[in-house]
């Protein structure tokens, strides 16, 4: 039966070859879209380590170059916090210099214990776990003790102190980067957000009183409390340059934030998804077309087959055979194509997993597209009879 359902094939080999090309490139295409969206959904999943409700974000500007005038600017952020703190709208004030969803990204690779070692770098002052409502499970938070300390605090993720210290108790231990020490381990800081991948992540304190540049609070984040509005930025914005005359003010939400880099992460995967579904939508004509064509030039042989004995089922399951050999030839080729990425290691982020879901859910959907392409022609074939053989004789 499979001889005769490939000699089947091979005899239409020029219009079967050209639906399976289009089912291979569509494939490839829907892999490629399907691969994306694993991963987004896989990241989403995963504890984000901080929460964004009711959290603001006030961008300063202090229009004075670089890290020259750091005492005017510690200063004016220090006078700049105290208005804040006046203001019966604001729950809780903190300070970061890589506010959570900005595009800026700090580095840092080490050597440690023969194997290289990275991690992102990030600085924030005592009061931003009340804001982000950062989730520690382990050790503390930034505080005024530490100003007396005589190592410099370091808050690391779950994921940095596994790769550094294993099973071991990373608080206390003295980290490679900067020779800081572990005071606080947080579940996670995925500052990139939502549909970023988990990374190693570092801390640091931002010392108020630092006039090195170093570590310098260049966004505040602020909780306002329930109910306060977006008529309060206004307000806001006034009132801090009252404070600072010279200095500007661009206050946004960070779940605004978010949304905005929901749309920047989305718009790559939704035009994606569009392009596969133009592909799969002409396979899906060319196929239908393919199988009814054939159906109408082999009515005789249909006939001649149900005049022996063939059952309407019989005939219906070799059309859906010829189709799945049709899609299984494209989808082989297609599968030997993508499964180069993994094996290969082209995109080391992700993760082999997230291939192999991407790789059987657009196998899955593949199959069930022709499938249902393949349901008109054979009930078409289903329906012919014995007699009609006769017109062809």
């Amino acid at each position: 039966m499979i001889k005769h359902l490939l000699k089947m094939v091979w005899n239409r080999k020029r219009v079967n070859g050209l639906i399976t090309i289009e089912i291979f490139f569509a494939f490839v295409v829907l892999f490629g879209v399907m691969t994306a969206t694993a991963y987004y959904v896989s990241n989403y999943r995963k504890p984000l380590g901080f929460s964004i409700e009711r959290v603001w974000g006030i961008r300063v500007n202090t229009r004075l170059p670089g890290r020259t005038h750091m005492a005017e600017k510690l200063e004016g952020m220090n006078q700049v916090t105290l208005a804040l703190r006046g203001l019966p709208e604001i729950e809780s004030i903190g300070g970061i210099s890589m506010a959570p969803y900005s595009r800026s990204t700090g580095i840092s690779n080490v050597d440690y214990n023969g194997r290289m070692v990275s991690a992102h770098m990030n600085q924030a002052t005592d009061g931003l776990k009340e804001v982000l409502n950062a989730d520690l499970t382990a050790g503390r938070w930034f505080s005024p003790e530490d100003n007396g300390a005589t190592f410099a605090p370091a808050i690391i993720n779950e994921q940095l102190a596994k790769e550094l210290y294993g099973a071991e108790n990373p608080l206390g231990k003295e980290l490679p980067f900067d020779k800081e020490r572990v005071v606080g381990v947080v579940r996670d800081f995925r500052k990139a957000g939502e549909f970023s991948q988990p990374v190693n992540y570092l801390i640091e304190r931002i010392r108020t009183n630092d006039t090195t540049g170093r570590n310098f609070p260049w966004e505040i984040l602020i909780k306002v409390k329930p109910g306060t509005t977006a008529a309060f930025t206004e307000p806001l914005v006034k009132k801090l340059e009252s404070v600072e005359k010279n200095w500007s003010f661009e206050v946004t939400s960070l779940e605004h934030e978010r949304d905005a880099d929901f749309r920047l992460r989305l718009a790559p995967l939704i035009a994606g998804g569009i392009i596969a579904g133009f592909l799969l939508f002409m396979v899906a004509l060319g196929l239908i077309g393919v199988l009814w064509q054939n159906v109408s030039q082999r009515t005789k042989e249909i006939g001649l087959r149900r005049a022996m004995g063939g059952t309407a089922r019989n005939v219906s399951r070799q059309i859906h055979a010829e189709q799945f050999i049709i899609t299984t030839l494209g989808l082989a080729a297609g599968s030997i194509l993508v499964m180069q990425v993994p094996l290969l290691d082209l995109i080391g982020f992700i993760q082999p997993g997230i291939y192999f879901t991407a790789l059987v859910f657009s196998l899955i959907l593949m199959y069930a597209i022709t499938y249902l392409c393949s349901l008109f022609p054979s009930w078409l074939a289903m329906e012919v009879q014995p007699a009609e053989a006769l017109h062809y004789e």
